[in-house]
């Protein structure tokens, strides 16, 4: 039987579940694991999604830890960023718990996740 350690740092579901729990406590009508489809054969799936009286009004994309994007546009570059873009509506990226909990604070702040922050 294979030995399965303990993570060592936050796992991205244990991030997306805090904001999700934070965001919600502060009164925004966010949702996870959001499926759209996207062209003919293609889906979506956003990590958080705001919605405004049932429309979207933003998408919250969550990493583990800070990454390096190997395009020249970073994150806007690759296939999801282009894909995310493509729907209007503001988009961040949170790298990591700490990223994580500055949006919470912002959001707190202004009362509004997003105020024309796009990735």
């Amino acid at each position: 039987m294979n030995v399965v350690a303990e993570p060592s740092s936050y796992t991205e579901f244990e991030i997306q579940a805090e904001l999700y729990a934070e965001l919600r406590r502060l009164g925004f009508n966010v949702r996870g694991e959001v499926r759209v489809r996207y062209g003919e054969r293609g889906q979506c799936r956003f990590d958080l999604a705001e919605f405004v009286d049932g429309k979207l009004a933003g998408i919250i994309e969550v990493k583990s830890a800070p990454i390096t994007h190997k395009t020249a546009q970073g994150w806007n570059g690759t296939r999801q960023g282009q894909r995310y873009g493509e729907w209007g509506v503001p988009v961040v990226i949170v790298y990591g718990m700490k990223s994580a909990m500055e949006l919470v604070a912002r959001a707190a702040e202004r009362g509004s996740i997003f105020n024309e922050v796009t990735a």
